[in-house]
This record gives C-alpha cells, structure tokens and sequence, in this order.
C-alpha cells in the first residue's frame, strides 16, 4: 500500500548571500526561495511563468563558470537526465544559459526527501519498503535501458511526493557511457 504523508515545502533557513537569487527573475522563471545547495549548485522553488507551474531550478554556481569542464558535464549530464522519461524519475524541463547564469529546470516534488521522511516518521513497515524498492528499481532500470548510471543514490536524491510515489532525483550526477 501506499503511505501518507504530511507536505511541508517551508524554505531552508539560510543567511542571504550576494549569490542568492531568491525573488530574481531569470528567462521564464521566476525565482522563489532556496530550497538547499550542493557541491556546485544552489536549487530554488520558482515558477515557470508560461505555464504557471511550480518547477525547481538548478543554478549553477559563479565560482564554477570559469570551469569550461564543469559547465558542459553540467549540460551533458541534464541532457541525459532531460532523456529519461519515467514516473520515478524527477523530469529534466531545460538546460538554459539566461543572463550569463547556467541552469537547470526540473519537474518540483512537494514532498520531503526519503531521510526527511524517515528522521520525522521513523523506520518504513514490510509493504512500504517494498513500494520504494519497487519504484526506485523501476527508475533505475529505466536508466540503465538508456546506458546511464546514477552514481550517487541516497535517501536525499529520493522525494517522496505526497501521494507516496517516491522519485529519483539527481540523475544528473549520472555516468554516460
């Protein structure tokens, strides 16, 4: 069966930077709140004004733009992520470069990731681990048929949606043969 759970999409607590493009508008997007930061990237709730719809946005970091190698595995790396289509797997909308910033739109999954869900609910019962099993092996399998390999799966690259459907994130740090 699936499992409930309760939506919290309250912005992560950080200090404001001069990087911080909170409440900026890039393209077609129209930037929120930081949602949290990774090893070259900060990911922010925006919308996509053409379509009105919630999207999470990858930006690259300034400190990265004067790495040509990083910026194209960036792009590679979306545009293997973009040629995955599947329920499990959070979507790839666009690999853009807007107003000098490099960035990456993707599907926004309201939920929690799956440490979130387990530091709040505790430990998955029999049938619900069985269902994340099922849907992640679903995503992977999916990858491996386009040769990608996701290199680093967690519980912090699985979101958990509010309908219990649990979804891969970060295909992009994948391998491509």
């Amino acid at each position: 069966g699936r499992y409930s759970l309760s939506m919290d999409t309250t912005p992560v607590k950080r200090e404001a930077t001069a990087s911080d493009l909170s409440r900026k508008t890039l393209g077609g997007y129209r930037l929120a709140h930081r949602l949290g930061s990774g090893a070259m990237a900060d990911v922010y709730l925006a919308e996509q004004t053409s379509l009105g719809r919630p999207v999470a946005v990858k930006v690259l970091r300034a400190g990265t733009f004067g790495q040509p190698a990083a910026i194209e595995r960036f792009e590679q790396e979306a545009r293997a992520a973009a040629a995955l289509v599947h329920g499990n797997i959070v979507q790839v909308h666009e690999v853009a470069c807007i107003e000098g910033v490099h960035l990456l739109a993707e599907e926004y999954v309201a939920g929690p990731s799956l440490r979130q869900w387990l530091a709040t609910r505790g430990p998955l019962d029999a049938a619900q681990a069985c269902s994340v099993l099922v849907q992640v092996g679903s995503a992977l399998a999916r990858a491996a048929d386009h040769g990608v390999v996701h290199r680093d799966l967690k519980p912090e690259n699985l979101l958990v949606t509010p309908a219990g459907e649990v979804k891969v994130a970060d295909v992009g740090l994948a391998r491509v043969p």
